[in-house]
């Protein structure tokens, strides 16, 4: 009787500390969400009423990946936007020479593949993985299903 009440309090143990790092874990997505929409905020670039009545969740892509322009540069886009785009990142903004902001593209309002690229490799660098092992997963997903991918650039070593 000892053993199974042992067991069950080791059982017990180890489901309140998973829980307990699955709520820190939240609470750091919170913060890294709440800098990141401090940040877009900053960028003094209204947000069109377009974007504003979109489905929620695309709304929260297009801040994360406002922020997150210089990770999307290296993530290519496989929707057929390549005559248009030469990144992710360009599926979301338009981008001066300079690589700042210009404006909103409002193609990945209504991408599916554009929005799920994006939160890909906004779970992936919540998972610490690098920029190139990110880039490869995609490249293997989209691939797979056949479809062909932006002329993108690899991104740096070491990224």
């Amino acid at each position: 009787m000892k053993r199974s009440s042992l067991a069950l309090l080791v059982v017990g143990l180890l489901v309140l500390a998973s829980a307990g790092w699955a709520i820190a874990a939240r609470l750091q997505a919170r913060k890294t969400d709440d800098a990141g929409t401090a940040k877009f905020e900053q960028m003094a670039m209204p947000m069109p009423n377009w974007l504003k009545s979109a489905d929620a969740g695309v709304k929260e892509t297009y801040i994360w990946a406002a922020v997150h322009q210089e990770e999307l540069q290296y993530i290519p886009c496989y929707c057929g936007c390549g005559q248009m785009h030469d990144s992710n990142a360009a599926c979301f903004f338009k981008r001066r020479e300079d690589g700042t902001i210009a404006d909103y593209d409002s193609h990945a309002l209504n991408c599916q593949i554009c929005v799920e690229i994006a939160r890909s490799v906004r779970q992936g660098l919540a998972q610490g993985k690098t920029l190139s092992a990110i880039r490869q997963q995609i490249d293997k997903t989209y691939q797979a299903r056949g479809l062909v991918a932006t002329n993108t650039p690899m991104p740096p070593a070491g990224k």
